[in-house]
């Protein structure tokens, strides 16, 4: 993981890691990898790229991906 700001966001049994980079001075992006990949195979010189360009990224680990888990009910 990078040097943003990691939070496990709990919801419906499932935690979901997220990361927010960057500040939001142009907007913000939200990028969502496909449902079995992490969240940590955007590149990073893209995810640097674009909060060096004035925007502030967020990404995320699906559930039961990368980080991210669900407890079955």
């Amino acid at each position: 993981m990078s040097d943003g700001n990691l939070r496990m966001v709990h919801t419906n049994g499932a935690e979901l890691a997220t990361e927010a980079r960057g500040e939001p001075k142009r907007g913000t992006i939200l990028l969502a990898m496909g449902a079995t990949a992490s969240m940590v195979w955007w590149p990073t010189s893209l995810v640097d790229a674009l909060v060096a360009g004035g925007y502030q990224i967020i990404r995320f680990d699906h559930r039961d991906t990368g980080q991210s888990t669900t407890n079955a009910l």
